[in-house]
């Protein structure tokens, strides 16, 4: 797969990779958990995306906060569901990669988190209407390092 973030052969050897490629979910949200979890380890990469998920705490809105509420602080925030249990599934996919390396997980940290948009699906428009529907597919990749 292509990386938007090229690696030498002496950096390679110290990451762990994993790339979700065409899934259908918010590129918004997942470009927003990204930028979260960037530069953190890998457990605490976890343990925030399952206080998303549980609604512990939220996922601050930097760019796409148009009409979404503040939480506490004055934030604007949001708990996507969908888009934190594909990163949480992506983030064991790195760290399962990384161990069959030979790298351990307590040492690892997300040094480069993106999504960016994948392929469109046309779908059929409905009668009577003028909007399209399209399927806008998204694709993300991780990588961890040591």
């Amino acid at each position: 797969m292509p990386y938007s973030m090229q690696l030498t052969e002496a950096q390679e050897r110290n990451a762990a990779k994993a790339y979700a490629k065409d899934v259908n979910v918010s590129y918004k949200h997942c470009n927003e958990l990204c930028y979260a979890i960037r530069g953190m380890k890998v457990t605490r990469a976890r343990k925030f995306l399952n206080d998303v998920l549980e609604e512990k705490t939220f996922l601050p809105m930097r760019r796409h906060m148009k009409r979404i509420g503040h939480r506490s602080g004055g934030t604007p925030g949001q708990y996507p569901k969908k888009a934190t249990r594909i990163m949480i599934k992506l983030l064991d996919s790195a760290v399962a990669n990384g161990e069959f390396k030979g790298l351990e997980e307590e040492k690892l940290s997300v040094r480069h988190a993106t999504a960016y948009k994948g392929t469109i699906v046309p779908r059929i428009k409905p009668k009577g209407r003028w909007k399209t529907h399209n399927i806008e597919l998204t694709n993300i990749e991780l990588i961890l390092r040591q």
